[in-house]
Formats: structure tokens, sequence, C-alpha cells
């Protein structure tokens, strides 16, 4: 699969700019020169809007729509995984942007043949918190209700094929999180470190990885690797954030290195394989410490 993480813009400032965008590099280097690599599903992995659009609905479907644009001028089926930028204040609520997309709510799955893919929509209200914790003022990522988690439960006992849990934010646990308060994990409404949320991947085996957006870490800064769950090994993979990947100003409309990550669930049902495209140059490329190619073992 294909990992588009956050594009996060006002859409309406760059779009159409006569294929002159980052956006615009992606979609040409997808549609003309991977078309033998073509991946089973592409996942925009949250925050389509930039800031709050003033708490303007209309902003925020105008927004939605012109991506949406932007994928079909490109021939790119796009999955999307719910953003803290795409529901701000409720001005969309979680139900309404499912709708938007035609999905039948915020979490849903995603078919993949050998393999399961589950986009996890928290569905909390935009003022609600984890126990114990204060409202955040800014654009907090919502808990998972019990639900949600209920909801996921059964989900993962249904369907016991090799599993990659989508989420735009990622796991208190994880080493790539830029902060230490709810808004930045993936809470739930009993804390934020979401103790619920992780006994519950550690009591289904068959979840093999854990990706997410958010953080906007450099691609190539340690975005991919391995985190203990219950005792057993899940990869985890932050899928960056492709907005603030380029050089340039606006970066928008620079055309650098306009990295996406691309990802493999090996054979074995076990192994994942995580590679980045550099759109821009139109070459695989690679971190620093891991290579063009990182081969994750779980457990």
């Amino acid at each position: 699969m294909q990992l588009i993480g956050d594009v996060q813009t006002d859409w309406e400032r760059i779009w159409p700019l006569s294929g002159r965008t980052t956006y615009d590099a992606i979609g040409r280097d997808v549609r003309d020169h991977l078309i033998h690599d073509a991946p089973a599903a592409r996942f925009q992995m949250g925050d389509i809007s930039d800031g709050d659009a003033g708490g303007d609905p209309a902003v925020l479907r105008r927004r939605f729509a012109l991506f949406d644009a932007w994928c079909g001028s490109y021939r790119l089926a796009v999955y999307k995984v719910m953003g803290n930028h795409d529901v701000p204040y409720d001005a969309v609520t979680p139900r309404q942007w499912a709708a938007v997309w035609g999905y039948p709510a915020p979490s849903y799955t995603v078919d993949l043949g050998d393999v399961n893919a589950v986009v996890l929509g928290p569905s909390a209200p935009h003022t609600a918190s984890p126990l114990g914790e204060p409202p955040c003022p800014g654009w907090p990522v919502r808990p998972l209700t019990a639900a949600d988690i209920a909801w996921l439960d059964r989900t993962l006992a249904a369907d016991t094929r090799p599993t990659l849990v989508l989420n735009h934010a990622p796991l208190a646990s994880e080493p790539t999180v830029f902060g230490s308060g709810w808004q930045d994990n993936q809470s739930t409404m009993r804390s934020r470190h979401a103790p619920d949320l992780v006994e519950l991947l550690a009591g289904h085996r068959h979840v093999v990885a854990w990706a997410h957006g958010h953080t906007h870490t450099p691609w190539d800064r340690g975005t991919t690797g391995l985190m203990t769950i219950g005792g057993r090994r899940i990869a985890r993979i932050d899928a960056a954030a492709t907005y603030t990947q380029p050089t340039g100003a606006p970066p928008e409309v620079g055309v650098g290195r306009a990295v996406t990550f691309y990802v493999t669930v090996l054979d074995d049902g076990r192994t994942v394989d995580v590679r980045w495209r550099d759109h821009a140059a139109q070459v695989w490329t690679g971190a620093p410490d891991v290579g063009r190619l990182h081969r994750l073992v779980t457990s």
C-alpha cells in the first residue's frame, strides 16, 4: 500500500497551479512511472485541510472536494483517514466527515486480499478529553470512545488475516511523538496512554502494524521501526507530512523531496517492508539509518 502523509494545505490557494505543486509531482510520478508497481490501495493519513478553516464547514468541504479533484486528475483512488484538522471543533463532525467520502463511519475496513486494513477514526466530541486531562484549546486528536474500542475489538476478532491499523495519530509509546499531551497521541476516554487500546492490540496477534501521520517527523528520521505491545513486537510507521517535505516557498509549490511511503506485508504474514519514493526525482530513495528498504519482522 502507499501511505501519503499529512497534505495539510488550503487547497483553494494552490489547486490547480498548472502542474507546479508538490502534489502534482506525486500525481505524475504515480500515474506515469509506477504503473508496474501499483499498490493494492492508497491511504491519505489525515489532515487534508490546513488549520481550522476558520471553523467554517463550507471551507472544509471545499478543500475536501479540491483534494478529490486532484486525485481524479491523476486517476488515483485514495482512501482517507480522518485527521484532527479535518474535523476541528465539530465544524464537520466525524460522522459528517465519513459521509463526505461515502464511508459508513469514521472507522472502516479495506479488504486487500491476503491482508486487511483497518482505518480507525476516533468519534469522541472535539471538546472531550481522557479522564483527568483538561480540554485542549488547539486542534486535538480526539479520544477513542468505548464504542470505538468495542468496534475495533469486534472487527479484529472477525478477520484474522494479517492486519494493519491506520490512524491519524501515534500511540503514546512511540519514539516519534512530538508532544506528551493527549492531544498529540491516540488516547482513549480512559487515559491518554490508552491502556485499553494497547491491551486490545496485544490480544489480536494478527495485527502487524500501526501506521499514522500527524507528527510531521521528517520522513528519513526514524519514522519506521518496531514497538513492543503486550510482550510482542509490531511495526510502527510514521508516514510523516507530505507538505513539509519539499524545499521552496510556499512549500506546497516548491517541488523538492515529495516523499511517500510504500508498505508491503510479505507472504509469512509477519514481515513488513517499507520503501520510500521520491516522486519529484522519480526514484526510490532511502533513510540514512536503514537504507532503501526497512524490513520489520514482527512477533
